[in-house]
């Protein structure tokens, strides 16, 4: 009996020790600026690799770890989110707890996800990114995504040359469109438009109305291919380095609905940064991958299948 009691001791002693941070809500006040934390991190004055971001992360894995038991509280920041926008107390830090919440809940996240886009555009990349995790697939566009110029703290790879593209023929974009081809995707497109206007090349291939997105994961081992943002441990592999020339990838789209709609063999061309290659994404690296299938077409084909309804 004095040991159970012993015992009965030790762990009501430790349930009270543990600090506020540790726990689902304290996670979220800290990822959130809600608790006491340096100036420099409320700012955002944190750069790459800085240990403001690198405790963010390391507290948004520790909330996820919580799984099912940080979902209350997590559904009530995020309800708070849609309720209000930005002037909710929980949007500075929203991307953390978007991670989170997607790590817990899989696809089961993915409906939510793709409502909030349509309600709340300044969290239009972080939930594109949560819904990319939530779906285990490499890259998720929603119509309302805007091309943006974000610093990227890594090497470039083929997902922002083909987010780019994604993004530019969702907006019918065509500077930005040709802006993410390389030399044989732009003698493809040169192909398309002879005898065409923009605009009839546009009528023939996307056909329909927007849908709710689009999505796609390259089918490879390593980096390239796994969610940007994803806070569960993966075994790293590295991938080519830039300098090789051409890079073909086998991809696999889904609709906005997170079911799948066809396959595509991207070819993906290293370029020297420039300012009109840079239109959307820069960042600390001299090399970026620009789309360079000759079958372009065929590509701007099924994106448009997949991303209309």
């Amino acid at each position: 009996m004095l040991i159970m009691l012993s015992l009965g001791l030790v762990f009501t002693s430790g349930a009270a020790c543990q600090t506020p941070e540790q726990s689902p809500f304290g996670l979220i006040k800290f990822l959130t600026y809600q608790s006491d934390r340096p100036l420099s991190a409320q700012m955002g004055l944190g750069g790459c690799g800085s240990v403001d971001v690198k405790e963010e992360q390391g507290a948004a894995k520790r909330l996820a770890e919580w799984g099912a038991s940080a979902l209350p509280d997590l559904e009530d920041a995020i309800d708070s989110i849609e309720r209000t926008g930005q002037r909710s107390r929980f949007a500075s830090g929203a991307r953390w707890l978007l991670l989170a919440y997607a790590e817990i809940n899989g696809p089961a996240a993915f409906p939510r996800f793709r409502r909030l886009s349509k309600q709340q555009a300044f969290l239009d990349v972080a939930l594109d990114q949560a819904a990319a995790v939530s779906l285990s697939i490499t890259s998720y566009l929603s119509p309302q995504r805007v091309p943006t110029r974000r610093f990227l703290c890594r090497r470039q790879q083929p997902r922002d040359g083909l987010d780019q593209l994604i993004v530019a023929w969702q907006r019918d974009d065509r500077r930005l469109l040709e802006a993410s081809l390389g030399p044989s995707a732009r003698g493809a497109l040169n192909s398309l438009l002879q005898g065409k206007t923009w605009e009839e090349l546009r009528a023939a291939l996307w056909k329909g109305e927007p849908g709710e997105g689009i999505g796609y994961r390259f089918d490879t081992s390593g980096q390239w291919s796994q969610p940007e943002g994803e806070l569960k441990d993966q075994k790293r592999e590295e991938n080519p380095t830039p300098e090789r020339s051409n890079t073909d990838l086998d991809t696999l789209f889904k609709n906005g609905s997170g079911v799948d709609c066809g396959r595509h063999r991207v070819t993906f061309s290293s370029s020297p940064v420039s300012d009109e290659s840079m239109s959307q994404i820069i960042g600390p690296f001299s090399t970026i991958y620009l789309v360079d299938s000759s079958d372009l077409g065929d590509l701007l084909s099924l994106i448009a299948s997949c991303a209309t309804r």
